[in-house]
C-alpha cells in the first residue's frame, strides 16, 4: 500500500534533488547495513518523506557519504543517514513484513511467502525496539482486516478503513513522544488516509478481476448501480475519486505547513503538493488511453 509519497523530481532544483537522492539512498544503505543487500527490496519512497520531515523538525546529527550498489554498480551515489534515518530502515523492514503477510494471505502469492521468511527474524527484533509503534501497526492491519468483512453502509465502511490506516501512519511519524507528537500524527494520519485511498483507486482493475473488496468500488457501485467493467466504467471513478483525495492531501498539506520546518521544506511541499498524485495522474491517464481505444474500435468515435 506504499510508494505513492514521491517527489515530482522534474520540479525540484539541483541541490534539492540532490538532498532528496541522497535521504534515499542513505535509507538503502541502512536497510543494507543493518538487515541485507536482500531486504533492501522493502525501500520506499514514502519512508524518505518521513526522514525529511522529522530530520527537518529534530535537526539530528547527520553522516555523509558515498558509495556503488546493486541498482547503481558503476557510478558512486551519495548518501545522507542520521539516526531518524535508522528508524525509517527499521519501520520499512517492519511494514514490508506485514505486507508480505498480507500477500500470502489474500492473494498466496510467492512473493508473499518468500518476504514473511526475508524478514520475520527482523520484524521480531524491531518488536523489541519500538514496542509502541509495532503494537499499533499490528493492531490496527488486524483492525482493517475485520473491517474489510464487515457488512456497513460503503462511505461508512470506507472512512472506517482509512481511518485505521491514518492511525497506523500517525504512529510510525511519532518518532519521540514530545510536544510535537500532536502536529506530526495529526498530519500523518491524513496522509495515511490518502494513501489508503489512493491505493484503492490504481488498483481498481485488480480488484475487480479478484474480486476482493475495494471501498472505491463499493461506494461508486452503490451511487451510480454496476455497470460494465469496461475502460469507460473505470474512468468515471476519476472526477469523485480526486474529490475524497484532494480533502485528504490537503488536510495533510495543511498540519505540515503547522510544524516548524525549515529545511527541507521546498522539498515537502513539492512532494504534498505535486508528487504525490504522480500515479494517480499515471493510472488515470492509462484509463483515459485505453477508453479511447476502445471507442475507435467500436466506431463510437
Amino acid at each position: 500500500m506504499f510508494g505513492y509519497v514521491l517527489a515530482n523530481t522534474t520540479e525540484l532544483n539541483e541541490d534539492e534533488l540532490a538532498r532528496y537522492r541522497s535521504c534515499y539512498c542513505g535509507l538503502c544503505h541502512t536497510i543494507g547495513e543493518r538487515y541485507g543487500s536482500l531486504e533492501r527490496v522493502a525501500l520506499t519512497y514514502d519512508m524518505t518523506f518521513l526522514i525529511l520531515v522529522l530530520s527537518s523538525l529534530y535537526e539530528p546529527e547527520e553522516t555523509e557519504g558515498e558509495g556503488h550498489c546493486i541498482v547503481h554498480p558503476l557510478k558512486k551515489h551519495r548518501w545522507m543517514r542520521n539516526a531518524i534515518t535508522d528508524y525509517a530502515a527499521d519501520m520499512n523492514v517492519y511494514l514490508a513484513y506485514y505486507n508480505a503477510l498480507d500477500d500470502a494471505v489474500d492473494e498466496g502469492s510467492w512473493k508473499g511467502t518468500m518476504g514473511i521468511r526475508l524478514f520475520r527474524s527482523h520484524a521480531e527484533r524491531i518488536e523489541q525496539l519500538y514496542p509502541r509503534q509495532c503494537e499499533v501497526i499490528r493492531n490496527e492491519l488486524a483492525l482493517m482486516n475485520e473491517l474489510e468483512k464487515q457488512n456497513e453502509e460503503p462511505a461508512v465502511k470506507a472512512d472506517r478503513l482509512a481511518n485505521s490506516f491514518g492511525r497506523l501512519l500517525g504512529e510510525l511519524f511519532v518518532w519521540k513522544e514530545d510536544r510535537w507528537e500532536p502536529g506530526l500524527r495529526a498530519m500523518a494520519e491524513a496522509l495515511g488516509r490518502y494513501i489508503y485511498m489512493a491505493d484503492a483507486f490504481t488498483d481498481l482493475e485488480h480488484d475487480v478481476k479478484k474480486g476482493t473488496y475495494n471501498p472505491l468500488l463499493t461506494m461508486h457501485d452503490m451511487a451510480e448501480g454496476v455497470g460494465e467493467k469496461n475502460s469507460e466504467y473505470f474512468v468515471s471513478f476519476d472526477i469523485p475519486s480526486r474529490s475524497i483525495l484532494t480533502m485528504h492531501v490537503a488536510a495533510a498539506a495543511e498540519e505540515l505547513e503547522k510544524l516548524p520546518l525549515e529545511r527541507d521544506l521546498p522539498i515537502l511541499r513539492n512532494i504534498l503538493y505535486s508528487g504525490i498524485w504522480a500515479r494517480i495522474n499515471a493510472a488515470a491517464d492509462e484509463r483515459a488511453k485505453k477508453a479511447g481505444k476502445e471507442k475507435k474500435n467500436d466506431g463510437s468515435v
